[in-house]
């Protein structure tokens, strides 16, 4: 029997037919998928600042087994990010359901965790700034993830608008900021400058929905020239990070630029386990 061989080239007028013919029988898939993606792409490809690189370009990342609900890998990466990072504390803007809490904590068992949200949702209609989303509203199921469960105790829930909450207690201390809050840009302004102040010497801010929202974009943008540092994006996923570790494989490769004295190297995972080790 003959050998076929198939290339990409094989497959270039076939999917240009299928995709004019899709196009004019799909319209509503063609219009909010297809060219949504579209142009998602063409926004992280020309964002300034802003640097789009593959999970295992972070050593370790994605080596590791993760625990966690499967509607959404982002915080299986925020988790496993936790872990290659030796976070020890970590504090999130937006608890939702309290899924993403719940899958670092169950993955990190050495991790302490602040989640911040509105106490009730009637609280949206005294925010500060700009409300985005205000379907996340109509169900109101704050924290019920880590609600009974053995991570519990290690899950502490606070309450208010980040635009007027007191982060005195947390200043210098966090190792990882995970902000998924209101995803308009005067918000994500705020919550990235109140991170940056609760940042410890070799903490890590993660934004979650970029290149989707158009205010997370715009304010990413705007960090990175304002910082001069490129920030990475986690390509097959919305996560964008900036850390004061050194994170890529690569010792030439870009990253982040981090103050002399604060820039450390990340921890001996093997002197980890060897040192963690129990019955």
């Amino acid at each position: 029997m003959p050998v076929r061989t198939v290339g990409e080239r094989d497959l270039l007028w076939r999917t240009i037919v299928g995709d004019i013919k899709h196009a004019a029988t799909r319209r509503h898939e063609f219009r909010y998928q297809v060219l949504r993606d579209l142009w998602w792409v063409a926004k992280r490809f020309g964002a300034r600042g802003i640097k789009s690189i593959e999970l295992r370009q972070i050593r370790g990342l994605g080596d590791q087994p993760m625990t966690g609900y499967f509607d959404d890998p982002q915080r299986l990466v925020v988790a496993a990010l936790c872990d290659r990072l030796g976070a020890r504390t970590f504090f999130e803007f937006g608890t939702y359901w309290g899924r993403t809490a719940w899958t670092v904590a169950r993955n990190n068992p050495d991790v302490r965790i602040f989640t911040l949200d509105l106490p009730s949702p009637d609280a949206a209609s005294r925010l500060q700034l700009e409300f985005t989303d205000q379907y996340l509203l109509d169900e109101w199921r704050r924290g019920e993830a880590f609600y009974q469960t053995a991570e519990a105790d290690r899950i502490e829930r606070l309450f208010g608008d980040s635009a007027t909450f007191d982060y005195s207690p947390y200043q210098g201390s966090i190792d990882l900021v995970y902000i998924d809050g209101s995803h308009s840009h005067s918000y994500v302004k705020n919550d990235t400058e109140a991170a940056l102040g609760m940042l410890s010497p070799r903490g890590t801010i993660v934004w979650d929905d970029f290149p989707g929202y158009a205010g997370v974009y715009a304010y990413l943008e705007e960090f990175a020239v304002g910082m001069n540092t490129t920030l990475l994006h986690l390509r097959g996923t919305r996560l964008v990070i900036y850390s004061r570790q050194s994170l890529l494989s690569d010792p030439d490769a870009d990253q982040p630029a981090t103050p002399p004295d604060t820039r450390r190297e990340l921890p001996d995972r093997s002197t980890k386990a060897s040192s963690d080790s129990g019955p």
